[in-house]
């Protein structure tokens, strides 16, 4: 009778852990696939000079079906091209992300406490202005 108390104890807990690793998978994956569509938005804004309007949509809209939360919730700071010459795009953006932990309550984490923010911050040079000068000569 001893051992089946002990067993019923330690099996929700090993299956915590499971649950965890499959967690993580999850977040790791969705981590790669953002940081790829920022990698292609900020090549984008490096050829033309800034994120442009467009390119920004994509941005949060892409990043809205990772994580499925609606693109307003998604902060990000992005420089636009607006006619100013930079020689470095800078770009941050913040992404809701909830449940980090799996079988959170078996823990005693509260679903508030079970969420963050999966932030990209970066620089990227500004090369618009050497390619419009090889394209004039």
């Amino acid at each position: 009778m001893k051992q089946f108390i002990v067993l019923a104890a330690v099996i929700p807990i090993m299956l915590a852990f499971v649950m965890q690793f499959t967690m993580a998978q999850i977040q790791c994956s969705r981590a790669l696939r953002a940081e790829e569509i920022v990698h292609n938005a900020r090549i984008e804004a490096s050829l033309s000079g800034g994120f442009t309007a467009e390119a920004r949509s994509m941005l949060l809209a892409g990043l809205a079906e990772i994580y499925d939360v609606p693109a307003e919730r998604i902060a990000a700071r992005l420089d636009m091209a607006d006619g100013e010459t930079r020689r470095v795009v800078s770009y941050e953006i913040s992404v809701p992300v909830s449940k980090i932990v799996a079988a959170n309550l078996l823990f005693g984490i509260s679903d508030a406490d079970n969420s963050g923010y999966f932030v990209i911050a970066g620089e990227v040079l500004n090369l618009s202005e050497y390619l419009a000068d090889e394209a004039d000569s």
